[in-house]
């Protein structure tokens, strides 16, 4: 799946000095994905890093649904 735009959409500092991170990914298809997590407060945010974790996470989903299709074929 390809991930055409990515954007961060919340950077909120937390009481603790971390970060809560929201980040939008947006596949060919215009569907968008989140990913939410937590950020040491001085961390570089890498989208491209949270796109490529997007990526795989479709493939896989992808992947498990086409041999799911295969093992319930009537052959």
């Amino acid at each position: 799946m390809l991930i055409i735009a990515s954007h961060i959409i919340e950077d909120a500092r937390q009481r603790d000095g971390r970060r809560y991170i929201r980040e939008q990914h947006i596949d060919y298809l215009g569907i968008r994905h989140e990913r939410n997590y937590l950020a040491e407060a001085a961390q570089i945010i890498d989208l491209g890093a949270g796109a490529a974790l997007i990526d795989i996470g479709l493939s896989e989903q992808e992947l498990s649904m086409n041999e799911s299709d295969v093992m319930n074929a009537d052959i």
